[in-house]
């Protein structure tokens, strides 16, 4: 199958256009309405991938169910991909609005929902289609960018049984939220000795026939192992290890033991969309890919075009890779934040290290301040702390 970014020029029209080209996504059957809005055709050709077929969306397979294969399927088909290119908005703005236009619409109901509020239904299509509340956010919360993010997390290359057992292990029920407890919301997302700590603990009770809740167990138990980190480095840990961690705080919570740890059970989850159903998926008919014509003149003119190398992104010379643009929505992994010291007024500035780093732990007032807003204050050493200013560059 031939794979094609989304031209930056396209991508940004769209978007800054949102507010009137949304309704599309919930009438058009086909993205030609795309070509006729911009003036020229939107994608540019990136790469042959053979073999990416999409989860079936006739099987009766629930909403969960379907975006865990398609963890498995997006990412055994594009393992090459490099983490650079998969980083690039354009790269599933492309496959969103190209080549699984229809399959998209359906999975996420565009072919029989109604129009109700025009912010929502705009914020959901970006959040679908394309990247919306800063760069990570948008890794989980693209349609299919979250399913490659989540499959690297979890393939294991030297399980020759079963690549994917970490997956198969978390589960397709409340899978929204495992995304954003486990993936979204902390840094060791890119540790795999961790993950398959998490899965192992998680296995663990599966085997003994245990059900776990994600908010009243998994969540506070990977709160907890947070809250290990600010003693101990995770990265040095063994998996066993970090199994061990998980089990020990799910059997507190198991047996009711609260050892003052401060869980957060009732907040928002900020990857989950407020526009409609996760689960309303219209199994009408079988969507199937576009099939590509080898005479096709725009595509011949595509592969034609003298082509280079740019941030390790294969993209056409005119197609350059922009700067981003967008500003973190909440305290995420390598922003940089500024609170105020509500007391005595003094401010500070703090970076949230990237998802590879094993350079140091996170302060408490870091952990605290994750997946929070501007404005959000927490009480901590005699003073309030007030978030003022999030970026991705300390220079506010």
């Amino acid at each position: 199958m031939k794979i094609y970014f989304m031209k930056q020029s396209a991508l940004d029209y769209i978007k800054t256009n949102i507010d009137k080209l949304y309704i599309y996504y919930f009438q058009k059957d086909d993205n030609s309405w795309m070509e006729d809005e911009i003036g020229e055709d939107p994608f540019v050709l990136f790469k042959e991938i053979p073999g990416l077929e999409l989860a079936s969306l006739s099987s009766g397979s629930s909403a969960g169910e379907i975006d865990l294969e398609n963890c498995k399927r997006i990412y055994d088909a594009m393992k090459d991909v490099s983490e650079s290119q998969a980083s690039d908005e354009r790269l599933w703005a492309g496959l969103c609005n190209g080549v699984f236009y229809k399959y998209m619409r359906r999975r996420y109901g565009y072919t029989n929902a109604i129009l109700k509020d025009k912010e929502k239904d705009s914020s959901g299509i970006l959040s679908r289609f394309f990247f919306s509340g800063g760069r990570r956010a948008g890794f989980y919360r693209n349609g299919l960018a979250k399913c490659w993010w989540i499959g690297r997390a979890t393939y294991d290359k030297f399980n020759s049984t079963n690549h994917f057992e970490m997956l198969d292990i978390l589960g397709p029920s409340d899978i929204s939220t495992k995304i954003s407890d486990i993936f979204y919301s902390n840094t060791f997302a890119s540790n795999p000795t961790i993950i398959r700590g998490i899965c192992n603990a998680l296995k663990y009770y599966n085997d003994k026939n245990i059900k776990l809740l994600v908010r009243e167990h998994i969540r506070p138990a990977i709160q907890y192992l947070n809250a290990v980190g600010g003693a101990t480095v995770l990265d040095v840990l063994s998996s066993d290890e970090i199994k061990d961690i998980i089990i020990f705080k799910i059997d507190e919570l198991l047996n009711g033991v609260n050892d003052g740890l401060e869980i957060e059970l009732n907040d928002a989850n900020p990857l989950e969309s407020e526009d409609f159903s996760e689960s309303q998926i219209d199994i009408s008919e079988e969507i199937l890919p576009a099939k590509d014509t080898e005479n096709d003149s725009a595509t011949n003119d595509i592969q034609n075009r003298e082509t280079s190398i740019v941030n390790d992104v294969y993209v056409t010379r005119d197609e350059q890779v922009e700067p981003e643009k967008d500003l973190p929505e909440f305290v995420t992994t390598g922003c940089y934040f500024k609170v105020r010291n509500t007391r005595d007024g003094a401010e500070k500035v703090y970076q949230i290290p990237n998802g590879d780093y094993n350079a140091r732990s996170l302060e408490l007032i870091e952990r605290k301040m994750l997946n929070k807003k501007v404005g959000h204050r927490i009480y901590l050493m005699g003073a309030w702390y007030e978030l003022i200013n999030i970026s991705w560059s300390n220079q506010f």
